[in-house]
């Protein structure tokens, strides 16, 4: 899940890795500086803050 800035979900986007490393590391690259949390179905595997200062995250991410 791909977060907003007021820690919402922005969008979620699904995908197939080996392990959670691979998992998280193109969770990463997908979100663009914003803050993910990574799930394996019902298994949380972990949070990533965002990379932006607070005040230049945008509210709302308009996703295609």
């Amino acid at each position: 899940m791909v977060l907003a800035g007021d820690e919402t979900v922005a969008r979620t986007e699904w995908m197939s890795a080996s392990d959670d490393e691979e998992a998280l590391s193109r969770a990463v690259r997908l979100a663009d500086g914003r803050a993910v949390n990574v799930w394996d179905g019902l298994r949380f595997v972990e949070h990533v803050k965002s990379t932006w200062a607070q005040s230049a995250a945008p509210a709302c991410a308009n996703a295609s």
